[in-house]
């Protein structure tokens, strides 16, 4: 099979990556929003960098290179360490939970 290489571009005013500490997950029937936040601690609240929704089929894709990306990271440089008190916060703060409105 000959397979084509896609040239991405990306604009010069979203070169600059933004640092995201906080997402929010919802998910329906027929799609997954991401919410990519950034906590401002001073004013107690949290910003939408960015808003991001997709198919389940491509959630479920993208879940799978990720943690295929996070594994050779491991690979390269060391478990990523993650406390027991970091994945109850995750659990309460980050959102990685199913929207409950179905």
């Amino acid at each position: 099979m000959n397979e084509q290489q896609m040239q991405v571009n990306i604009d010069p005013d979203k070169i600059d990556a933004k640092y995201c500490d906080q997402v929010m997950l919802n998910t329906g029937p027929f799609g997954i929003t991401m919410d990519f936040l950034q906590q401002i601690p001073q004013m107690k609240t949290a910003r939408v960098l960015s808003r991001i929704a997709m198919s389940p089929q491509h959630a479920k894709i993208y879940s799978e290179i990720l943690s295929n990306s996070l594994k050779e990271y491991e690979k390269n440089f060391g478990e990523i360490q993650l406390s027991t008190k970091m994945k109850d916060e995750a659990k309460k703060q980050i959102g990685f939970h199913p929207d409950k409105n179905k």
